[in-house]
């Protein structure tokens, strides 16, 4: 009995000792180092969805219920959202990609803007980026897309305005239609897409 129990006492120490290597060889990464995630595994941004209410742009009228000569109080109720940037001449939501330009409280002019413009910038000074607009020119017209797309409903604009290059903003060419300026940029593939759209009086 005492022979046995020294042999199964021996073959549980040899097995421990086993385990061991094979656990601790496992993460043998040289220099100490930590088994790092294949490159493959890494997360990916999220990517951000429009927000805030759906909003059809109306030539010479509005974006949704939001009217050419809204105030503030009816904007940010409309909106749902307080303005992100606000001053006498600005009301900005860089989240929502829309701007609504003021002159003595009551809006003049609204521009639509893509996703990736310059927006500014915040408190601490560093570059804001438009976020994306929730909303397109009805029927189904929207930021990103070619001129000839855009023509293809919109029709020929009654004038073309070629921006001067190099300036501080993205717009190569603005397209005018009564009540609307389609703005075009060049995209880093090379061609032009809507860029941005403002929505002025008739």
């Amino acid at each position: 009995m005492v022979e046995h129990s020294q042999k199964s006492r021996v073959m549980a120490a040899l097995l421990c000792g086993f385990v061991l290597a094979a656990c601790s060889g496992s993460h043998e990464k040289g220099d100490g180092e930590e088994p790092r995630p294949a490159a493959s595994a890494k997360k990916k941004p999220p990517f951000r969805l429009p927000t805030g209410p759906r909003l059809p742009i109306l030539a010479g009228e509005s974006v949704g219920p939001i009217r050419i000569g809204a105030n503030v109080g009816t904007i940010e109720r409309l909106m749902e959202a307080p303005c992100e940037i606000r001053t006498e001449e600005l009301c900005r939501y860089v989240t929502r990609g829309v701007d609504f330009h003021l002159v003595g409280g009551e809006t003049t002019w609204i521009h639509v803007q893509r996703a990736g413009r310059p927006a500014g910038r915040d408190f601490r000074g560093q570059p804001l980026e438009f976020s994306f607009f929730n909303g397109m020119i009805p029927p189904d017209l929207r930021l990103g897309m070619l001129p000839s797309a855009i023509q293809q409903y919109l029709g020929k604009p009654e004038h073309v305005e070629y921006v001067p290059q190099p300036n501080p903003t993205t717009v190569i060419e603005r397209h005018y239609y009564p009540g609307l300026v389609a703005e075009y940029d060049l995209y880093s593939n090379g061609k032009l897409i809507l860029g941005g759209i403002r929505i002025v009086k008739k």
